[in-house]
C-alpha cells in the first residue's frame, strides 16, 4: 500500500501544543486479474488507515505478559482514513501494435497508417512518440479526448542497409508529483510499446578479375591482385609447391655458379613488384631454378647513409636494452614474490572440480556485511512503512540471529559511518529493544541471574546501542555498548546481583546512535538462600531381605529458588550414639531443583533405635530431620543346645559351633553376655544378626591350661525378645608323646652330602599333640615330616618345625645333616608339646631340682645329636647326565646310542672303594637302555677313572633312572647320579595352556590371543585342527569356536629343535544359549594330536553375565525384557540383547550393539522361574578340510570381536562395582523369595552360599 499512498512529512518531532501539516500524495497502480481483460469500465478504489505511532521502547512480540505495570501508561494511537480511484490508460491502436514495412532502399521511404482510439469514458490521454532511428511519426504528440480517435502516419526512413525491428515507446503525459511531494508538474507516467518491422535493400556491382602472368600464390602475390585458380587444369598444391619441385625441373641444365652462397633466400618471381625500399646488405637472395644470385640494384636515392645506419643500430640497441632491463625487474618482482609466498610443489592429491565443496558457514560466522538482495528491497526514506512489510522485515531480522562476535564499538570504516549517522524516528522506529519491563522474579541474595533484553535491528546499516545503567545491580552485565549488523537480531544476557532483601523496582534509559530510544523498568524480589525438607521425621521399617540394607528411607530436599543451595548434614550426639546414616552427608541442590537423601539405620544388638540430624544450609535456614527405626519382634533358638569338648587338648585350641535358628517373623539382632563365660571359652562372633528364617554359626574356641573337666553356660541376649542359654561342657587331656629314637648319632658324614636319620613320633594319648622342634641354632639340620598333613610352616620362623600328631597315631619323620665343612657336632634340642616345654620340664624333674606332679603338663626327654664332618675323598665331572636323540633317528636306525662319560678323581690321600647301586632302575639297566662299563672299583690317591654311560633307546619315551654312589662300604649314599634320556618327538605348547572365556551376551564375538611354542620339529610341518561342536537341548548342533592363523599354519623346522612360536587367534560367539567345556585339537603332519582345553558361556542371563555387563557399563546398551515388545527381543532370561539379524551358522564374527550406555531397571522385569540355568552336550564334530578352514577364516572380522578377560570383583567405589552390587542384591531377593521349597528364606551372598554353611 504505500506504493501508492505516501505522506509529506511522515515523520518528525511535534512540539507541546504545536500544528503542522501533512501533504498526502495519491499514485495508484494497475492491478490486473490475469482472468479478466481491463475494460473501458475497470477502476479500482483504495480505503486503507494512517496510523500515527509516538517513538520510543515498545513490546510487540517481547512484551511482558506478567506485568501490569505499564498498561495504563500507554500511550494512544492516532488513525486517519484515506480513500481514492485509480483509472486504467486504455488505448487501442488499428492495424495492431506490431506493424511491418514494406522494403525500400536507402533514399526511399515506406508509410502505413495507425489510428489511435481512446477506450477511457472518464479521462483524455495526452501522448508523445519518443525518436526512433530509421522511423517517423506524424504528428509526435498530441492530446485524444475520452473516447476519440487520432490519425497517426508512421514512415520507414532507412538510411543504412539491413533488416530493422525496434520498439517504438509511446510516453502518457499526466500530473506528477516532485520529488518532494511539494507540487505537480506534466510528465511521463505511463509507456506504451510499439513494434516495427522492416528490411533496407542493397545494390551489388561487378569485379572484374585481372590474370597475373608467372607463378604467383593461389590467392594474391604481392601487388594484391585476384588471381584466378583453374582447379580442372592445376594439381591442388601449396603456394610453395614451385620451390620444392624446383630441383627437379629441366629448363637451366648449365653449369651451377659457384658463386651461389649456401645460405642464400629463394626469391620468388615479382616478389618484389611496385617495391621501391632497398634490399638489405647483409640479405643474399639466388633464382628460384638457376640457382644464380640475383642483382640487387641499389638507388642512392633511396639507401641508408652510413650515419643513417648507425643511428638505426644506437636506436635498436637502445629498445633492445630498454626491453632487457624491463625483463629483469619483472623477474626480481616475481623472485621476491616467490620467497614471500613459496609455491609448494608437494602434490596432496588434490585436483580440480573433483567435487570439493566450501564449508557452510555457521550462524557465527556469517559476515556483518548489508546483502544486496537486503539492499535492494530496503525502505525508501520518504515511504511510509506499513505494517505487512514491518512485519516482513521484522520476520527476516528474526532469522539472522547473531549470537556471537558483538563488537562493543564501531572499528572498520562502515560501521563508523553508520553508527554517525543522526536517525530519524521513522529509522528508530525500526528498532525493537524489549521488553520493556524485565521481570526477575524471586531471586536470592547474591545470586547471578540472567534475562535476556532482545534487540531486533530492521535498518540495512549499522546501529550503535548503549544502555545507560547506573544500577549497581546490573553493574555484572558483561557490555553496554552493541554495534548490531544490518537486518539482524540479537540479545543481551542482562546479569542481575543484589545483597540486600525486598523488592527492586528501577528503569534504565538506552541510546540508538546516540538518540534517546526509551527505557526499560527491571522488577525484582531477593529472598535469602532456603531449602525445605519433603518431611521432618521418618520411620524406618524392614524393606528387603537384606541385611544391611533392609532399614532404609529416603527424605527429599527442595529448592524453590534461583541459587545453588549448599547444605550439611549433622547428626546430633546422644548418650548411646547414633546408628543412622544418610549420603550425601553434604553437597549442592541446584536451582529450581530437588535431592533425594538416603537414611539408613545400622541394624545391631546395640544400636540406638532414635536420632537426629540437622541440616544445615550456608547462608541460609537450619532444619531438624528424626529418625526411627522400627525393628519388630523375633524369636530365636539353637539348634543344638548343648555343645561339648570332650579329650580337648591342653594348651591347643579347640572349636566348635552352634547354630542359631531364626523361627520369627523378623531380622534378629543377638549379644553374647561375657559375664557368664569361663576365661578360657570364647565365642564369635560376639554381636550380629539373624536374617529372617535363617540361622547364624557361632564359633566357640576352647583354649585350656590346666587338665580337668568343665561345665558352664552362656547367656545369648536376643534384641526385643528373651535371653537364651547354651551350655558348654567337656574335659581336658595331657598329650604323652614318644620320640624313637631321641639320639642320633652321625658317623662320618661327607662334605657336600646330605645324610637323613630316621625316627617316629608317637602319640600314645587320647587327644591330639603338637610337637615343636628348635633348631634355629643349628641351621645345618633340618626336620623331614615327608609330606605329613600335620606339618605346620612358618615363614617367619624357617628354623622351627611343627608337626600335628592325631591321637594313638604315629608319624614317620627324618632328621637331615647336611655339612658344608669338617667339624664335630654334640648338642641336644629341646622338643616343645602344645606349647609347654616339656623337654626342659622333664630334665628339671629328671634332676629333682623340682617337685612336679604328674598329669600337671606334658613331660618329654630332650633329643641329643651327634655328628662327625668328613672330607669328601672323591670328586665327580657332573652328577647329572641329559642324552637328547631326534625321533626321526630313531625311526630310520633301531640301533641309536649316545655315549656320555663319568669322570672320578680321587682328591684324598687314601684309597677309595666305590660302586654304583642300580638296583632303584635295574630295568632300564637289564634292558640296555641305560649302560655303565664299570659298576665297582677302587681309585688310588689323586687317580682319576673314566666311567661311559650308554643310552640306548628302544621306544619314543623318556626315560629316568636314579644311580647312587657309595664309597668304603658305607651304606648311606656319597652322590645320586641322575640319568635321563630324551627321545625330542615333536610336541605342542600352548600359552596359554587353558582357554576360559568370560560369558557373554548372545551374538557377542570374544576373542583371545593364542601362542602356540612347538618344539622338536626339525622339518616343516603344517598344523590342522578339529573344532568340537556343541550339541543343544533342542538337538541343534552349533560350533561356536572359530581358529584363524594370522601367520599361516605353518611350523618352520630347525636343526635344533627350537622352533618360532604361532600365533593363533580362538573366537567364541553363539546365537543360542550354550554353555560347555570341551577340548580344541591340533594335529601336525605327522598325526601328532595336542589337545587345548576350552570352556565358554553364552547367555542373557543377568546372573551369568554380570560381571561382562559391569564392565562394559559405558559402551552397551541393554534392554530389559518386555512381553508387550512382540518378538524384538531374544527370549532368554530377564536381561536381553536387541535383535540383530541372524547370520550363517558357520559365520563367526558378528556385528554387537554400538557403543551406549546401559538402562538398568530392575524394578521393570517380572521374577521369573527356570532361566538360571541351560544343560547342553557335547560332541565331536568331523575334521575340518582346507576349504572350510579358509571360509571360516575368512568370514569373521575382528574389529567387533570383544577381547577376552579374565574378570573378577570391580574396584569398591567405581561404577562398575555399584552395578555389581545392584546384581548380587537382585540375586539375593530372588533366591529368597523363589529359592527354598518351605517358602520365603533370607539368602546372602556369598556367606549363605559356602560349602561349609548349614542350611
Amino acid at each position: 500500500m504505500t506504493d501508492f499512498m505516501s505522506c509529506i512529512p511522515n515523520e518528525g518531532t511535534l512540539l507541546p501544543y504545536q500544528k503542522i501539516v501533512i501533504t498526502f500524495c495519491f499514485s495508484p497502480k494497475l492491478v490486473v486479474d490475469i482472468k479478466k481483460d481491463v475494460g473501458p469500465s475497470h477502476r479500482q478504489d483504495y480505503s486503507l488507515f494512517v496510523r500515527f505511532d509516538s517513538v520510543g521502547s515498545k513490546d510487540g512480540f517481547l512484551r511482558d505478559d506478567n506485568s501490569d505495570t505499564m498498561k495504563s501508561n500507554r500511550l494512544q494511537k492516532v488513525e486517519l482514513a484515506l480513500t481514492g480511484s485509480g483509472l486504467p490508460v486504455i488505448l487501442q491502436f488499428d492495424p495492431g501494435k506490431v506493424l511491418t514495412f514494406a522494403p525500400c532502399s536507402m533514399g526511399e521511404h515506406s508509410d502505413i497508417l495507425c489510428i489511435v482510439r481512446n477506450h477511457s469514458i472518464s479521462l483524455p490521454v495526452m501522448y508523445h512518440f519518443q525518436k526512433t532511428a530509421h522511423f517517423k511519426m506524424d504528428p509526435e504528440r498530441g492530446k485524444i479526448d475520452e473516447g476519440c480517435i487520432q490519425n497517426v502516419i508512421c514512415s520507414f526512413v532507412p538510411h543504412q542497409i539491413g533488416v530493422f525491428k525496434v520498439k517504438q515507446v509511446i510516453e502518457i503525459i499526466g500530473p506528477v508529483a516532485d520529488e518532494n511531494l511539494r507540487s505537480l508538474s506534466m510528465k511521463p507516467f505511463h509507456y506504451i510499446y510499439l513494434e516495427f518491422n522492416s528490411t533496407c535493400k542493397a545494390c551489388t556491382k561487378k569485379v572484374g578479375v585481372k590474370i597475373n602472368p608467372g607463378i604467383s600464390p593461389l590467392i594474391s602475390n604481392p601487388t594484391r591482385q585476384f588471381v584466378i585458380k583453374d582447379s580442372e587444369e592445376k594439381d591442388d598444391l601449396p603456394p610453395v609447391a614451385a620451390m620444392l619441385r624446383s630441383t627437379m625441373t629441366k629448363l637451366h641444365n648449365h653449369r651451377i655458379n659457384d658463386v651461389s652462397e649456401k645460405d642464400a633466400m629463394i626469391a620468388f618471381p615479382n616478389d618484389r613488384a611496385a617495391s621501391l625500399r632497398c634490399g638489405d646488405h647483409h640479405e643474399h637472395f639466388r633464382t628460384i631454378f638457376t640457382k644464380m644470385p640475383r642483382h640487387d640494384y641499389m638507388d642512392p636515392d633511396f639507401e641508408y647513409t652510413d650515419l643513417e645506419k648507425l643511428e638505426k643500430k644506437i636506436h635498436r640497441e637502445y629498445y633492445r636494452d630498454y626491453i632487457r632491463n624491463l625483463r629483469n625487474v619483472r623477474l626480481q618482482k616475481e623472485a621476491q614474490r616467490e620467497r614471500k609466498f613459496p609455491f609448494n610443489e608437494v602434490d596432496i592429491g588434490m585436483e580440480p572440480s573433483s567435487g570439493l565443496k566450501s564449508p557452510s558457514l555457521s550462524q557465527s560466522e556469517i559476515e556483518e556485511e548489508i546483502p544486496s538482495s537486503l539492499k535492494a528491497s530496503s525502505l525508501r526514506v520518504k515511504r511510509l512503512l506499513s505494517t505487512k512489510k514491518i512485519a516482513s522485515r521484522e520476520t527476516e531480522s528474526l532469522q539472522r540471529k547473531i549470537s556471537k562476535g558483538i563488537k562493543s564499538k564501531p572499528t572498520t570504516y562502515h560501521e563508523k559511518r553508520d553508527c554517525s549517522k543522526v536517525l530519524t524516528p521513522k529509522q528508530i522506529h525500526q528498532v525493537i529493544v524489549g521488553p520493556s519491563v524485565l521481570n526477575f522474579g524471586n531471586v536470592c541474595v547474591k545470586s547471578t541471574n540472567t534475562q535476556l533484553l532482545h534487540i531486533v535491528n530492521m535498518l540495512p546499516m549499522y546501529i550503535l546501542i548503549q544502555l545507560d545503567i547506573d544500577l549497581e545491580e546490573l553493574q555484572k552485565t558483561n557490555q553496554f555498548s552493541y554495534v548490531i549488523p544490518p537486518t539482524s537480531s540479537t540479545y543481551i544476557s542482562m546479569v542481575f546481583e543484589s545483597s540486600t532483601n525486598g523488592k527492586f523496582w528501577k528503569s534504565f534509559t538506552f541510546r540508538i546512535n546516540n538518540i534517546p530510544g526509551g527505557h526499560i523498568l527491571v522488577m525484582a524480589v531477593i529472598l535469602p538462600v532456603k531449602l525445605e525438607l519433603s518431611c521432618n521425621e521418618i520411620v524406618l521399617r524392614p524393606q528387603t531381605f537384606l541385611l544391611k540394607t533392609c532399614f532404609r528411607g529416603t527424605v527429599r530436599l527442595y529448592n524453590h529458588l534461583n541459587r545453588p543451595a549448599q547444605f550439611e548434614w549433622k547428626p546430633v550426639s546422644a548418650p548411646r550414639g547414633i546408628a543412622f546414616t544418610i549420603r550425601p552427608a553434604k553437597g549442592i541442590v541446584d536451582p529450581y531443583c530437588s535431592l533425594e537423601c538416603e537414611v539408613t539405620w545400622q541394624p545391631g544388638f546395640s544400636s540406638p533405635e532414635k536420632g537426629e540430624f540437622m541440616l544445615q544450609v550456608s547462608g541460609g535456614n537450619t532444619l531438624t530431620l528424626k529418625c526411627t527405626a522400627h525393628v519388630g519382634h523375633t524369636r530365636v533358638t539353637f539348634l543344638e543346645p548343648r555343645i561339648l569338648f570332650s579329650n580337648s587338648p591342653q594348651g591347643l585350641t579347640t572349636w566348635r559351633k552352634a547354630i542359631l535358628h531364626n523361627i520369627g517373623q523378623n531380622h534378629a539382632y543377638f549379644k553374647v553376655c561375657d559375664q557368664s563365660l569361663l576365661p578360657t571359652i570364647n565365642i564369635v562372633p560376639s554381636e550380629g544378626v539373624i536374617p529372617f528364617g535363617g540361622i547364624t554359626v557361632l564359633n566357640i574356641s576352647c583354649t585350656p591350661t590346666v587338665a580337668e573337666k568343665f561345665d558352664t553356660r552362656a547367656k545369648v541376649a536376643i534384641h526385643h525378645a528373651n535371653v537364651i542359654d547354651l551350655r558348654i561342657g567337656g574335659s581336658v587331656e595331657i598329650a604323652d608323646v614318644e620320640i624313637t629314637p631321641n639320639v642320633f648319632n652321625f658317623s662320618g658324614t661327607y662334605v657336600g652330602t646330605t645324610e637323613v636319620i630316621p625316627f617316629v613320633i608317637k602319640n600314645r594319648g587320647v587327644t591330639r599333640a603338637k610337637v615343636e622342634f628348635n633348631l634355629k641354632d643349628f641351621p645345618l639340620f633340618a626336620m623331614d615330616f615327608r609330606g605329613n598333613a600335620g606339618e605346620f610352616k612358618n615363614t617367619e620362623v624357617p628354623y622351627m618345625y611343627a608337626i600335628e600328631v592325631e591321637e594313638s597315631t604315629s608319624v614317620e619323620c627324618g632328621i637331615a645333616f647336611s655339612p658344608v665343612e669338617v667339624a664335630t657336632y654334640d648338642f641336644s634340642f629341646p622338643v616343645h608339646i602344645n606349647s609347654f616345654k616339656a623337654s626342659e620340664l622333664y630334665c628339671e624333674y629328671s634332676s629333682k631340682k623340682k617337685i612336679l606332679m604328674p598329669r600337671v603338663s606334658p613331660l618329654i626327654p630332650p633329643c641329643f645329636v651327634q655328628a662327625t664332618v668328613l672330607r669328601a675323598p672323591l670328586k665327580l665331572s657332573s652328577t647329572e647326565f641329559v642324552f637328547k636323540i631326534p625321533l626321526y633317528e630313531l625311526q630310520h636306525s633301531k640301533e641309536i646310542t649316545r655315549i656320555q662319560d663319568l669322570v672320578l678323581h680321587n682328591i684324598s690321600k687314601k684309597t677309595v672303594q666305590w660302586s654304583l647301586d642300580i638296583g632303584k632302575s635295574v630295568k632300564l639297566f637289564k634292558s640296555g637302555i641305560f649302560k655303565f662299563t664299570a659298576l665297582i672299583g677302587s681309585l688310588k690317591p689323586d687317580e682319576t677313572y673314566t666311567i661311559s654311560i650308554h643310552f640306548c633307546p628302544r621306544e619314543p619315551v623318556t626315560y629316568l633312572a636314579d644311580v647312587a654312589i657309595r664309597l668304603n662300604d658305607n651304606l648311606f649314599d656319597y652322590r645320586i647320579l641322575s640319568l635321563i634320556g630324551e627321545i625330542q618327538s615333536p610336541k605342542i605348547l600352548f600359552d596359554p595352556p587353558f582357554i576360559c572365556f568370560t560369558p557373554v551376551p548372545l551374538e557377542i564375538t570374544a576373542g583371545v590371543d593364542i601362542r602356540i611354542l612347538p618344539q622338536n620339529y626339525f622339518s616343516n610341518s603344517t598344523l590342522q585342527f578339529k573344532i568340537p561342536t556343541a550339541k543343544l537341548l533342542d538337538d541343534d548342533e552349533i560350533q561356536p569356536l572359530t581358529v584363524t592363523f594370522p601367520k599361516g599354519r605353518v611350523i618352520t623346522g630347525s636343526n635344533t629343535g627350537i622352533n618360532d612360536e604361532l600365533p593363533c587367534h580362538l573366537s567364541f560367539s553363539s546365537t543360542k544359549p550354550v554353555s560347555f567345556f570341551a577340548n580344541l585339537l591340533f594335529c601336525d603332519d605327522r598325526d601328532n594330536w595336542f589337545s587345548l582345553p576350552v570352556t565358554a558361556t553364552a547367555e542373557n542371563c543377568i546372573l551369568t553375565i554380570y560381571l561382562y555387563l559391569a564392565v562394559h557399563l559405558d559402551r552397551q546398551k541393554v534392554i530389559l525384557k518386555d512381553d508387550k515388545a512382540g518378538n524384538l527381543t531374544k527370549p532368554r532370561g530377564s536381561f536381553l540383547i536387541p535383535m540383530i539379524p541372524r547370520r550363517d551358522s558357520k559365520a563367526v564374527s558378528t556385528h554387537f550393539g554400538k557403543k551406549g550406555s546401559f538402562v538398568s531397571k530392575f524394578n521393570d522385569a517380572d521374577l521369573t522361574l527356570g532361566n538360571l540355568f541351560v544343560g547342553m552336550e557335547i560332541t565331536r564334530d568331523r575334521f575340518d578340510s582346507d576349504e572350510s578352514i579358509s571360509d571360516r577364516a575368512n568370514a569373521g572380522s575382528l574389529e567387533n570381536e570383544e577381547k577376552n578377560q579374565q574378570f573378577f570383583a570391580p574396584e569398591e567405589g567405581s561404577t562398575a562395582y555399584d552395578y555389581f552390587q545392584k546384581v548380587v542384591d537382585a540375586a539375593q531377593t530372588w533366591f529368597s523369595l523363589f529359592g527354598w521349597p518351605e517358602g520365603p528364606h533370607s539368602l546372602s551372598i556369598p556367606e549363605t552360599i559356602r560349602s561349609n554353611s548349614r542350611v
